[in-house]
């Protein structure tokens, strides 16, 4: 079994939305215009900082600057904790034995320009394969996604409203929109090529800084405007870190194949589980809508959502109108 039986992954998606709330108290969740709280749109560092906050509030004690270098295991092949170093105390050696190991190390696109990947040697793999776990999907992890060339920034949502040139000024028709990126490789072997972010309509480029916050700090360091100015494209390796390879689990706990070690986030497959691809304006439609505190108190979609039948509504197939409470019909 590659992936979660029986809910699914969706469900596990689902239950990471009904918990953002719980983090009000250690993350400033902004608020739009009406005063509503907006939850979609997490700035990863302050995002990781919560919860590190909260683990520590709950008593977990934390390690910084002190990478784990293998897991330990016991004489009939389970994982009995993990051993590393304090980088910061003289390279002091740290042990902790445990009933449960997590491998939360991320997923790997080692030497790609993507954000984050110069330096990630996907360490966390190593250890799991040196302890005996197996991986699964590792074949669909060959996705390259776009960004503006020399840079880093890899959000890619907003690209659903490019509109594509090549070199000559010429407008590349086949190219509209997101998830022409195989179109997009043909293209960039003939030469450089251009983009322009113009037919993204105004609410939603009023929206972005909000919904991608770090999306156009590219573009504010070069001078560029990404509404009105044509600027070079490239194409970034993803490896695991949106492929949907990893360390294979075996039950809803997200164990792995090895009792005792489990793994989460970009470090565990999602291969099997049913990936819900949303693209164009319909994706950014739900991300200025998806996420705000709303007039029914159970409900993350706003009442303009709502309004729409809740097209979208994570609960669809999972009890039906019942459960859902927002008020969904159809």
């Amino acid at each position: 079994m590659d992936c979660p039986s029986g809910r699914g992954w969706n469900a596990f998606w689902i239950e990471t939305w009904r918990t953002l709330p719980t983090l009000a108290g250690y993350y400033e969740f902004p608020r739009d215009a009406s005063g509503a709280v907006f939850y979609r749109g997490l700035r990863p560092p302050e995002y990781v900082r919560a919860l590190r906050n909260l683990a520590i509030a709950r008593g977990v004690r934390s390690l910084d600057h002190s990478p784990a270098l293998e897991l330990l295991l016991r004489s009939d092949g389970s994982v009995a904790g993990a051993r590393g170093v304090q980088r910061q105390a003289g390279n002091q050696a740290w042990t902790v034995r445990a009933a449960g190991t997590v491998l939360a190390t991320g997923g790997c696109a080692f030497l790609s320009p993507l954000l984050g990947s110069r330096n990630n040697t996907g360490d966390g793999y190593l250890m799991a394969v040196e302890a005996g776990a197996e991986f699964s999907g590792m074949e669909f992890c060959s996705q390259h996604t776009i960004a503006a060339a020399g840079t880093s920034q890899t959000r890619s949502a907003s690209y659903s409203f490019a509109t594509f040139y090549d070199a000559s000024g010429r407008e590349l028709d086949s190219l509209r929109g997101l998830g022409e990126f195989r179109g997009l490789a043909s293209a960039l072997l003939e030469g450089p090529d251009y983009c322009t972010l113009a037919r993204m309509p105004s609410d939603l480029r009023a929206a972005l800084h909000r919904i991608r916050p770090a999306f156009q700090l590219p573009f504010e360091r070069q001078g560029i405007d990404p509404f009105t100015d044509r600027f070079p494209v490239t194409l970034h390796g993803e490896g695991t870190i949106r492929g949907v390879g990893g360390l294979r689990i075996v039950n809803e706990d997200c164990e792995t194949s090895v009792s005792g070690l489990f793994a989460v986030g970009d470090a565990a497959t999602r291969a099997g589980g049913r990936r819900d691809i949303r693209r164009g304006q319909s994706e950014f439609r739900l991300g200025a809508d998806f996420g705000r505190e709303s007039e029914t108190s159970d409900c993350s979609f706003s009442p303009a959502r709502r309004a729409t039948n809740c097209r979208g509504c994570p609960t669809r197939g999972r009890g039906g109108p019942a459960r859902c409470k927002g008020r969904r019909r159809d």
